[in-house]
């Protein structure tokens, strides 16, 4: 199962849109019914999906300030291989 998937899955979970068989024993046996989730099923599965989307978040957050960080490196390692501080010299 991929996360996406994983994720899905929760999301139905915590709508309900998931229905649970359940055997219920009856005066002439025992049957199956469907039944939604309960309260607390449906609270776990969002508290898991914030907590999957909160972890994206800090990854996402991580990986843009890692880019700026690399890209401020390069600008600085040019202005000193450069020797003008970046200053364009006319030539002639």
């Amino acid at each position: 199962m991929s996360q996406t998937e994983a994720l899905e899955l929760l999301a139905k979970f915590a709508r309900g849109d998931v229905k649970e068989t359940v055997v219920v024993g009856t005066t002439m046996g025992a049957e199956t019914v469907e039944k939604e989730l309960d309260h607390k099923t449906q609270l776990n599965a969002i508290k898991e999906v914030l907590r999957f989307s909160k972890f994206s978040n800090d990854i996402t957050e991580q990986q843009v300030r890692k880019a700026k960080a690399d890209a401020d490196m390069a600008e600085a390692k040019v202005k000193l291989l450069d020797g003008n501080n970046g200053e364009i010299q006319p030539e002639g």
